[in-house]
């Protein structure tokens, strides 16, 4: 299998993946689960980079996906949002809505998958695209078929919550374990530390110079804090690397925070619910 990186933001690495059959491109994407075969409800082995894989009865693993476009060979994250709606980076949905399909969990291991019926990028995408900061990188996601069993949506961070620098956050994704390339379609999580809070006026940076944190294939993912109580409050969605010149993810992450585009969303939600 062969992986090339998605490039088009300037200055930083999306981290989507590539990921096709070697010397055939017409037959289609490989199937990413088939990179890993990690589904054991005891896996302890260390990764996305440096965290650990998820067990199937955890609260992220009933609140996020993988993204798949099949033309395009692009493995991308994401959360639910509602039965029928997800949420996740704008430079994941940047081909044919037809061509995508939401996978809970490995299919390798049952999981079941729905079509993608709609996709609609920020506003802010198309003009912001290559800046270096408040880029837009949001999008949603529009399936048909409902939940599984099991699957549900993320509970979302309350607007008056303030993330700080040095707080913890939690990631999860279905990108690689490690920055050589290896362990793309199993779903892992991390915990790291903010370093820019106010990394721009939509944006937060995370600390990844310990080997911890997303990578190709983790693009659209969930970042999370802990509520009183011990659950998850979604906050973010995993845009790009930066600080990072070799490309094995470690210099820092660049998160979209979801509450300044929360009108637009509201307003996504309600079209689609008509």
């Amino acid at each position: 299998m062969n992986y090339q990186l998605n490039t088009k933001k300037m200055g930083a690495l999306a981290f989507t993946i590539f990921l096709f059959v070697a010397c055939n491109k017409n037959a289609g994407a490989q199937n990413p689960d088939q990179v890993s075969s990690a589904d054991d409800d005891s896996a302890t082995e260390e990764l996305i980079i440096g965290g650990h894989a998820v067990t199937k009865k955890s609260e992220i693993a009933a609140t996020t996906v993988s993204l798949l476009d099949v033309a395009q060979g692009t493995l991308c994250t994401a959360s639910i949002l509602a039965d029928d709606i997800a949420i996740t980076a704008a430079h994941c949905v940047d081909g044919n809505p037809a061509d995508m399909e939401i996978s809970f969990g490995p299919k390798s291991a049952g999981h079941e998958v729905r079509p993608v019926e709609e996709t609609i990028v920020s506003p802010a995408w198309s003009v912001h695209q290559n800046d270096e900061a408040n880029s837009g990188d949001i999008a949603l996601v529009k399936f048909s078929g409902g939940l599984p069993p099991g699957a549900t949506p993320a509970t979302l961070m309350k607007a008056s919550h303030r993330l700080s620098n040095g707080e913890i956050v939690t990631l999860a994704g279905f990108g690689i374990s490690k920055g050589s390339g290896s362990g793309a379609g199993q779903l892992r999580t991390v915990d790291v530390k903010i370093a820019k809070a106010q990394f721009s006026k939509t944006e937060v940076s995370l600390d990844q110079h310990d080997h911890k944190g997303a990578c190709h294939g983790d693009s659209g993912g969930p970042a999370f804090i802990q509520d009183n109580n011990g659950g998850l409050l979604l906050w973010g969605v995993t845009s790009r690397g930066i600080d990072d010149p070799t490309d094995h993810c470690v210099g820092e992450s660049v998160y979209t925070r979801i509450q300044p585009y929360a009108r637009w969303i509201n307003s996504i939600v309600r079209k689609w619910h008509r």
